[in-house]
């Protein structure tokens, strides 16, 4: 990544995203009705909500059992917002370009990702890393999960 300018390795970062997330899932012409996808987007904000928020609970454990000081705690808290304020802007539009579905179920898995990072954590690397999975997550679900359920309201 040395000699690589920042900018141009996001825009190569976020062509291989879109490019990724656009190819067409086999299988995919079935849908839910409506008040069923509704209540389906209703249960993907409740888990977005519960994943941003349930981890903090267990840094008094982590740091009992690893000896951090306060300041790696709060450093800890600090990467999700950072994290999801930095995907809102570089990627904020992602949703536009490949979908809600696609964006939905690419926040499910970061946040699958960042959860289990934290179930099998060896060391406080670990611990940023889901973090920062769990604040990839809550971007690609809350405000697409949002809208769908805004949209979905309307026809239930």
């Amino acid at each position: 990544m040395r000699g690589i300018p920042s900018d141009r390795l996001m825009v190569g970062v976020r062509s291989w995203m879109i490019w990724m997330m656009s190819k067409p899932v086999a299988g995919t012409t079935q849908s839910l009705g409506h008040q069923a996808s509704f209540w389906v987007a209703a249960a993907v904000v409740g888990h977005t909500l519960w994943a941003s928020a349930a981890p903090s609970m267990t840094y008094p454990l982590y740091a009992a059992e690893w000896n951090l000081t306060p300041t790696v705690t709060t450093a800890i808290f600090a990467v999700y917002p950072i994290v999801v304020a930095t995907v809102l802007v570089l990627f904020g539009n992602l949703s536009d370009q490949i979908g809600r579905r696609s964006t939905i179920l690419l926040g499910l898995a970061a946040s699958l990702v960042g959860t289990l990072l934290f179930a099998i954590a060896p060391s406080v690397a670990w611990i940023f890393a889901g973090r920062a999975f769990i604040g990839l997550g809550r971007f690609g679900l809350a405000r697409c999960c949002v809208r769908w359920c805004l949209r979905l309201s309307w026809r239930c």
